[in-house]
């Protein structure tokens, strides 16, 4: 749940908003939800006249009295959820509207008299979350001025109540270990360039897919700009061989474009530099030597370096190694103990990469179910502000190698699409142990991530074409293993699973 506070003198201006189309046309099914005056309870207000009426009678008592508020008198809070908690009722709206009247004190107690305010919903904004406005008079029945006494801690308490009897997601400022939220201008760009998605959500999990398959800094780097991502260093003050952060941008799709820069924690906070470097080994001196020459500019990399000499195109087979690895990890996340919440949120992390590795090679037409099921999943990659951090990998982990395979290994010979078919499959199932142990622990939101990711990485299956529509890949089976032969089979043991887990 996230609120904003802001100030105002034109009651009728913040009116006219509220009960208006909204500035990209969002605004749908105006109402009035709660108010100081039941009467006023699913009011519309779609008469110009009956807005003001309104707003004159909210600002009645200043008028009356003559009362002047210091940096406005009209205070507005936009209280909105997270775009994964979906939509809460009329009523229940009324309840946290309420609560949050009576914690800020704007209504009338002993001693005091109460303030003038209204609840306004109008549908999801923008980036689709639920939310709702409280427009408030400050000026009480009267004439005194309500106050603002540490209104800003009393709003991060009452967040967190109400996300705790709403079930609601935790994951916010308080806490810092949320998403970064879109802005308003990402929206309109998208919309404009008739792009499904603003730039910074598709270059997070281009980002996150690079940092899954690398096996060091360096690769990462050489990932990622081979994806089309340009990437510039933060060197420490005074230093030019030292890099503690960088920025990213997609590299424009028309010749003079502008690029669009994000830091690494703005893309997410597992996607800044210390913390991808945490996935990796320390670097010995060549190897720094190597990293240095990365991140320069084009012209001052001394290419090839030690790495890229002896780097290899991955064989087809090595689909069905990986499919072998994701099923050794998750024997041992079988052991691990549900309450270890970091070790399954350094799990996510690197499934989360995967699944976005995988988004980025797979057919255009396939890539949605993918896409999202790494965005559900990234959410649950975030460590909360405060928890232990894992530290530095003794070794790499081995799902780096599941990704490395994924961005690698050559598709269209050898059962391409079948194996990634089976990958699918195998990572979902990792992906619903990871379901299960938040589920053991209490830990809805994460739980119910986890879930939709499962559920997308399903559907992706389920739309796998028949072997009969891939000829190209009609003599490939002997290349799977013990996978399933056909997407049919695929789809059964599916079903067997979730028949064996509900007896």
């Amino acid at each position: 749940m996230i609120t904003v506070v802001g100030r105002g003198n034109r009651m009728r201006g913040l009116l006219e908003y509220l009960f208006g189309p909204g500035r990209f046309e969002e605004h749908r099914n105006q109402r009035i939800v709660a108010a100081w005056d039941q009467t006023l309870l699913g009011s519309r207000m779609t008469d110009k006249h009956e807005r003001g009426l309104l707003a004159d009678e909210m600002d009645a008592p200043r008028r009356l009295f003559g009362t002047d508020v210091a940096k406005g008198y009209v205070y507005h809070v936009p209280i909105a959820l997270h775009v994964d908690d979906g939509r809460l009722t009329d009523t229940q709206w009324r309840e946290i509207a309420e609560e949050a009247i009576r914690r800020l004190g704007f209504d009338e107690g002993p001693g005091r008299a109460g303030c003038r305010w209204i609840a306004v919903h109008h549908g999801p904004a923008a980036d689709g979350r639920d939310h709702i406005h409280l427009a408030v008079s400050l000026v009480r029945e009267d004439g005194s001025v309500a106050s603002r006494s540490n209104d800003f801690l009393t709003l991060s308490q009452f967040r967190a109540d109400m996300e705790r009897r709403y079930n609601l997601t935790r994951r916010t400022r308080s806490r810092g270990a949320g998403m970064p939220g879109l802005r308003s201008g990402e929206l309109r760009r998208a919309a404009r360039d008739g792009q499904p998605e603003p730039d910074r959500i598709r270059l997070a999990r281009v980002v996150r897919a690079a940092a899954a398959a690398a096996r060091d800094e360096s690769d990462f780097l050489r990932r990622a700009r081979k994806a089309g991502v340009i990437l510039r260093p933060r060197w420490a003050k005074g230093s030019r061989t030292q890099v503690v952060g960088y920025s990213a941008a997609l590299r424009p799709s028309a010749p003079g474009g502008r690029l669009i820069w994000y830091g690494g924690r703005r893309l997410a906070p597992d996607l800044g530099l210390p913390e991808l470097r945490r996935r990796w080994l320390e670097p010995d001196a060549e190897q720094r030597l190597d990293l240095v020459r990365e991140w320069r500019p084009p012209g001052w990399r001394r290419l090839p370096t030690s790495a890229s000499q002896q780097a290899a195109r991955l064989r087809a087979e090595a689909w069905k190694q990986a499919g072998q690895v994701v099923d050794q990890v998750r024997q041992q996340l079988a052991r691990l103990d549900p309450a270890d919440h970091v070790a399954w949120t350094v799990a996510a992390r690197a499934a989360a990469g995967n699944l976005a590795a995988l988004a980025a090679r797979v057919e255009p037409d396939r890539r949605a179910e993918l896409s999202r099921a790494a965005d559900a999943l990234s959410r649950v990659a975030q460590l909360e502000r405060g928890s232990r951090r894992p530290p530095r990998m003794p070794t790499t982990s081995p799902l780096a190698g599941v990704a490395r395979v994924a961005m690698d290994a050559a598709l269209a010979s050898r059962g391409g699409a079948m194996a990634v078919t089976a990958l699918v499959m195998q990572l979902g199932r990792l992906v619903q142990q990871i379901q299960r142990a938040h589920e053991a622990t209490r830990r809805e939101i994460e739980a119910r991530q986890a879930a939709t990711a499962a559920q997308e990485m399903l559907a992706y299956v389920r739309r796998a074409p028949a072997p009969h529509h891939m000829p190209q890949e009609r003599h490939s089976e002997r290349d799977q293993g013990a996978a399933p032969r056909t997407v049919t089979a695929l789809r059964e043991r599916g079903r067997d699973d979730r028949t064996e887990r509900g007896r």
